[in-house]
């Protein structure tokens, strides 16, 4: 496919998702096929991503797993704090350790 258009403009390439599609992969191979891309570039061409959404995923995706750490934290302090009773905590912690792992796998 070429791209053309007159000195001083640029042609854009819009890459719209799949439904059900990854877009963190997506992006990282839409990168590193550019990164390759651009060794065969004419001299001055440069590309330029101007719209990239995927640094709001990547800290949605992290924020989850924070989330995540803290309240299982949480609620093992509550359940040691009420209970006080280290087999009363070894429980749950040991069911939502199967749970991630099974929601994961």
């Amino acid at each position: 496919m070429h791209l053309l258009a007159p000195p001083g403009q640029s042609p854009g390439v819009v890459v719209f998702l799949l439904p059900g599609a990854n877009a963190l992969d997506t992006a990282d191979g839409i990168k590193a096929k550019m990164r390759e891309l651009e060794t065969r570039f004419p001299k001055g061409l440069r590309y330029l991503i101007a719209f990239d959404t995927t640094p709001s995923i990547r800290e949605s995706v992290n924020e989850v797993f924070h989330t995540l750490r803290e309240s299982v934290i949480l609620v093992s302090l509550v359940i040691l704090l009420f209970l006080q009773d280290w087999k009363a905590l070894m429980l749950p912690v040991i069911d939502v350790t199967v749970s991630l792992v099974g929601t994961f796998a």
